[in-house]
């Protein structure tokens, strides 16, 4: 191979990207080109208006075209374990979309589009593992979104629009650099946690929550939180007859 030129992915052509198409048992119709080394995004892919999913991870993608708003069809999108940098504002036009993940890339905050409120069809949001340190505060539209992820990132904080996303039901901001912790949770408690902590319910009345290395800390009432990930701080005890607790299904130890 000549010096300076970086090797090609296979190239995958519209013929055998339609003959790759298979039903899920749902009815959706599927496109998986996951783990073949693709280099560049297939641009042939944007005429398949048809297709409700497809799946593009583990592959050495560095970017996606502005093409790609025009598979207006998608439902679901899975870029994960790529090369991304960046995702065009033509994502936005992928209205019906209700799972993306670009986990493991390296995409920046300035690579992220404000356009991505415009999904608000989205229920899985997979954005951990990159390099971000913010969000877009459009992404506050999100309202049917139940699932963020933003673990193995430069967050010091947690965006500011969480607390407004009503169907909101886990958040994973683990290892990330947190220093801020958000005012409805107490400072002992919030870096213990997986935070699956949303919507405050009423006024703030505070709640006590124990375990090791944790004295007392207020916890805010939250109408959606329904597990307590306690993965590296073992959770002991719950004050019992607490309106708040009655809303947490499981308690998840994860030794």
């Amino acid at each position: 191979m000549p010096k300076g030129k970086a090797a090609k992915g296979p190239k995958v052509t519209l013929k055998t990207a339609k003959n790759a198409i298979q039903r899920t048992e749902e009815g959706q119709r599927r496109l998986s080109l996951s783990k073949m080394g693709i280099t560049v995004f297939p641009k042939c892919l944007v005429k398949l208006t048809n297709v409700d999913e497809l799946d593009l991870s583990r592959n050495l993608i560095q970017k996606i075209p502005n093409e790609i708003g025009k598979m207006s069809s998608l439902k679901s999108l899975d870029l994960h374990s790529n090369k991304l940098e960046s995702v065009p504002e033509s994502i936005g036009n992928l209205v019906k979309l209700t799972h993306l993940n670009l986990s493991n890339n390296c995409l920046t905050s300035a690579g992220i589009p404000s356009t991505l409120g415009f999904l608000t069809s989205l229920k899985t949001l997979n954005l951990g593992m990159n390099q971000l340190d913010m969000l877009p505060p459009t992404l506050e539209a999100l309202d049917s979104l139940e699932e963020l992820g933003l673990f193995d990132n430069l967050f010091i904080k947690p965006p500011e629009f969480l607390t407004v996303l009503c169907n909101l039901t886990k958040v994973n901001m683990e290892r990330n650099p947190l220093k801020d912790a958000p005012k409805h949770v107490s400072v002992c408690t919030w870096p213990c946690l997986c935070w699956p902590l949303c919507r405050p319910f009423g006024t703030q009345r505070p709640k006590t929550i124990w375990g090791p290395n944790i004295a007392t800390g207020p916890l805010t009432i939250y109408t959606n939180l329904i597990r307590l990930p306690a993965s590296r701080h073992r959770v002991t005890c719950l004050v019992k007859g607490r309106p708040c607790m009655t809303v947490i299904r499981r308690i998840n130890h994860c030794h």
